[in-house]
């Protein structure tokens, strides 16, 4: 099964005057997006999001870093439904 989602790069400043730097990437049942935001002052955080998928298993893996030495790391592991196992999509969506 794979991604039916495109790769690709975005780029751009916000109203704020950050920039952000964002690269997709697909390989096989995986789905890869690294972002780096910076702000005026120069200071950034990079940040990675990797889906996987294996069989029934989704698995999620975010990581980030600032430039300050701050940093996060999170992983999550799903068992899809046999009704659920089709080819699918990953989306991006933000938590609430």
């Amino acid at each position: 099964m794979r991604y039916s989602r495109p790769d690709g790069n975005v780029s751009g400043t916000t109203r704020r005057g950050r920039t952000v730097d964002s690269t997709q990437r697909t390989e096989g049942n995986q789905r890869t997006t690294d972002t780096t935001i910076t702000g005026r002052s120069g200071a950034s955080v990079t940040g990675s999001r990797e889906v996987t998928r294996d069989g029934d298993t989704l698995k999620i893996e975010r990581e980030a870093q600032s430039s300050t030495g701050a940093w996060f790391k999170a992983e999550r592991r799903f068992t899809l439904e046999k009704a659920l196992s089709v080819p699918f999509a990953v989306t991006v969506a933000s938590a609430e």
